[in-house]
Parts: structure tokens; C-alpha cells; sequence
């Protein structure tokens, strides 16, 4: 009798302890199911990204909390605007000179997961570009830079209605509407040398200048401080 009372017992432990186990289980998957969803499903475009091909030349597209977005293609930034619309299409309008650069309803996807994010973009044609999410490293200064300080701040070119901004750390931003170009410089004997990134490759060009008081000379462009 204790023996039958004994493998009784012995057995709702088991029962128990399997019970115990398979709650384990389903508890973990559930957990796992939940990250995953969180991981993989995601709507939020706002960020930078930045084509996913060595074919193409360097493009980076941002999309900012107030609905403005900028594309970057090399040296080139062009700002524009974008609105979100239902069943995941977006409207970009990326504009120079009344010419639609990026302009148009896109459908857009965007895949989460544990090697980080992808944004698959369709235009009206059906052709998919795709990118990855954009993280900008940080720029390390050129210890051979040539410099001179009384370059620094913003210089504007009221004919053109442009503005040059030389910054300490060997590159000038050039603003001219909702045309953004930024350029590596550097000096030598009364000469500004300017870099241009091209894809993998770079065009330098070299203009003359002078610094006057308030007033600065490249070229045969004349520039004042603001």
C-alpha cells in the first residue's frame, strides 16, 4: 500500500514538474514572438539611409520629424519636403530649379532586425531601390591640414545670393537656395584648393584668394562676412 501510495506521489511530481516545464516554454516563445514583432515590423521612416549598392554613386536620404528631407549624392545635399500617406506610401518632392530630382508617391517597407534596418523604396514605375540605415561616423581632422583662422565663419556672396561657411576642420559648406554642397579645403601659397568627392574618386579645384578686413576675394568672386 505505501508502495502504490509512494509511485502516486512520485507521479503528480512528475506531472507537475513536466507542467511547470512546457508553462516555461510557452512562456519563452511567447516573450520571443513578442520581440520578434517588435523587431521586425516597423514603420518609422524618420532617419537617414543610405543606398544599399556599390553600383551606385553615394546617395544618403533623410527624413526628419518635420517632414523636410534632404538627399545627399556625394558632395551634393538637396532639401526638399515629404508627406506620409496611407497604406505605407510617402510623397517626396526633391526639387532643383523647378526639376524634380526625387518627386513623386513611393510605396516604402521597412525591414527590422538583429544586423539593424533596411527601407525598400517603389516609385510609380515599380523599380526598388533599397537602403540601409545610415549612421554618420564621426570625421577625425587632418593633422596636414593648412588653415588660417581668419577664413572661419560665413561669407556671403550677395550677387548670387550664396553662402560660404569654412569651418576648422578643413571643409566649407556652400548654400545656395535648397542647394547644400560640402567641400574639403586647404591652403597654399595665397591659394584655396577645394576637394570634391566624386563617387570613389575626387576633383580638386584651385581659386586665388585675399582676406580684407570684412571682405574676401576667391576668384573672381566677391564675398563679405555676415
Amino acid at each position: 500500500m505505501k508502495n502504490i501510495e509512494s509511485k502516486g506521489v512520485t507521479q503528480k511530481i512528475a506531472q507537475k514538474g513536466l507542467l511547470t516545464s512546457v508553462i516555461s516554454i510557452l512562456l519563452f516563445v511567447g516573450i520571443i514572438a513578442g520581440v520578434s514583432f517588435a523587431i521586425f515590423t516597423d514603420s518609422n521612416i524618420v532617419g537617414s539611409w543610405q543606398i544599399d549598392s556599390s553600383k551606385e554613386e553615394h546617395r544618403i536620404i533623410t527624413f526628419n520629424s518635420d517632414n523636410t528631407v534632404s538627399l545627399v549624392m556625394d558632395s551634393l545635399q538637396i532639401d526638399g519636403k515629404y508627406e506620409l500617406k496611407e497604406n505605407n506610401t510617402i510623397y517626396v518632392d526633391i526639387e532643383v530649379n523647378s526639376q524634380g530630382v526625387m518627386k513623386g508617391n513611393y510605396t516604402y517597407i521597412i525591414n527590422s532586425g538583429f544586423i539593424g534596418k533596411t527601407l525598400d523604396l517603389k516609385d510609380s514605375t515599380g523599380k526598388t531601390t533599397q537602403y540601409k540605415q545610415y549612421q554618420k561616423e564621426e570625421k577625425k581632422s587632418d593633422p596636414n591640414l593648412k588653415l588660417d583662422e581668419k577664413l572661419f565663419g560665413t561669407w556671403v556672396d550677395k550677387e548670387r545670393s550664396s553662402e560660404y561657411e569654412f569651418k576648422s576642420d578643413g571643409t566649407v559648406t556652400i548654400k545656395n537656395k535648397n542647394l547644400t554642397m560640402v567641400l574639403k579645403y586647404n591652403l597654399s601659397d595665397g591659394k584655396i584648393s577645394f576637394l570634391q568627392n566624386l563617387g570613389e574618386s575626387s576633383q580638386a579645384s584651385d581659386l586665388q584668394y585675399n582676406i580684407d578686413g570684412d571682405n574676401l576675394t576667391l576668384g573672381e568672386l566677391k564675398l563679405v562676412r555676415k
